[in-house]
C-alpha cells in the first residue's frame, strides 16, 4: 500500500484543505505514513504570509526530500503560488501546484501524472486574480479532529501594503449559504457537535454572491435560529467587521460561541494608514 505525508504550514484554511487532500488519498487506498517513517509521497502545503513562513516552507521541502530521496514531492499552497521560481531551484521537487490546483493533487497522483524521472518539476500555476467563483471541494469528515473546519470564504480584497495574501489567494469569494448549511447538517448527522467556519477574510463573506443572499451575520443568524449545529465558532475576524449585530447575536445565542479571534496589527493611526489598514 503506497504511503503519504502532508506537511501543513500556516492558517486554518490550509489545514482544512490538507484534510481534504488527505481524505481523498485515503479513499484511494493510500496510507498515512507515521511521522518518523519514510513515505512514498510528500505534499508540503506552504505559507508565505511572512518572510519567516516562506523560509520555513523551504525548510520543510528540503526535510521531505532528505527523508526519502526516492519519494515524489509536491509543493502547493501560497508560497508555491507566489514563488514557484524559488521552489523550482530545489532539486527533488516533482510538482509545484498553485492554490487553484490544490484539491486536484490526489487526481494527478492517482493518474501517475507525476514522475520522479523528470528533470524539472511539473508547474501548475494560474492567475488567482482571475478566479471569480468559490471553488467547491469535496465534503470530507475529519478522522482526528473533534470539530471540523469548513472553509466558507477564500481570497481577500484588502490589499494591505505589506501583505501578499490577495496575490496568493485572489479576490474574495464566498461559498453559497445553502452549501454551508448542507455541510453543517451533514457534520451534525455524523455526530459532530461543533464546527469552525473559516476563511481568509471572513468579514467579506457574501459580498461577492450574486444576487447577494446574505452576509456573515445573516448566515450566523440562520444557523442559530434553525439550530443547524450545536455550536459554531469563527476562525478569525477583523476588528471593524465584528459588528454589533454579530456581538449581540453571540451574546444571546447558545449556538454562536462567545469567543472571537480579532487580529490587531497596530494601535497607531499613522502606521495603520501606511499599512492601508482600516
Amino acid at each position: 500500500m503506497p504511503t503519504y505525508r502532508i506537511i501543513t504550514l500556516g492558517c486554518k484554511v490550509n489545514q482544512q484543505e490538507s484534510e481534504v487532500i488527505s481524505k481523498l488519498l485515503k479513499n484511494a487506498s493510500w496510507h498515512l505514513s507515521p511521522k518518523n517513517d519514510k513515505a512514498d509521497l510528500y505534499i508540503i502545503n506552504t505559507c508565505t504570509v511572512t518572510g519567516k513562513a516562506s523560509m520555513q516552507s523551504r525548510q520543510e521541502i528540503r526535510k521531505a526530500i532528505k527523508a526519502n530521496p526516492k519519494a515524489k514531492v509536491i509543493v502547493t499552497g501560497c508560497y508555491a503560488q507566489t514563488a514557484p521560481d524559488e521552489i523550482i531551484k530545489i532539486e527533488g521537487v516533482h510538482e509545484i501546484a498553485g492554490n487553484a490546483f490544490k484539491v486536484a493533487i490526489p487526481e494527478s497522483v492517482l493518474s501517475s501524472e507525476i514522475s520522479i524521472e523528470n528533470d524539472s518539476p511539473v508547474l501548475k500555476i494560474s492567475d488567482m486574480m482571475k478566479e471569480t467563483r468559490f471553488k467547491k471541494f469535496p465534503v470530507t469528515v475529519p478522522d482526528e479532529r473533534t470539530r471540523p473546519f469548513i472553509k466558507i470564504q477564500d481570497g481577500c480584497n484588502a490589499f494591505c501594503t505589506y501583505c501578499i495574501v490577495p496575490h496568493a489567494r485572489g479576490k474574495s469569494r464566498s461559498m453559497p449559504a445553502e452549501d454551508v448549511i448542507e455541510r453543517l447538517r451533514l457534520f451534525k448527522k455524523k455526530g459532530f457537535h461543533e464546527a469552525v467556519l473559516t476563511g481568509i477574510h471572513m468579514g467579506c463573506y457574501g459580498q461577492d454572491l450574486d444576487p447577494e443572499n446574505g452576509l456573515l451575520y445573516d448566515l450566523l443568524h440562520r444557523i442559530d435560529i434553525e439550530k443547524i449545529m450545536d455550536r459554531i465558532r469563527l476562525s478569525s475576524i477583523e476588528p471593524h467587521e465584528l459588528t454589533y449585530d454579530i456581538i449581540n447575536l453571540a451574546a444571546a445565542s447558545d449556538t454562536i460561541c462567545s469567543h472571537f479571534h480579532i487580529p490587531l496589527q497596530s494601535g497607531d493611526d499613522n502606521i495603520l494608514k501606511k499599512m492601508h489598514r482600516h
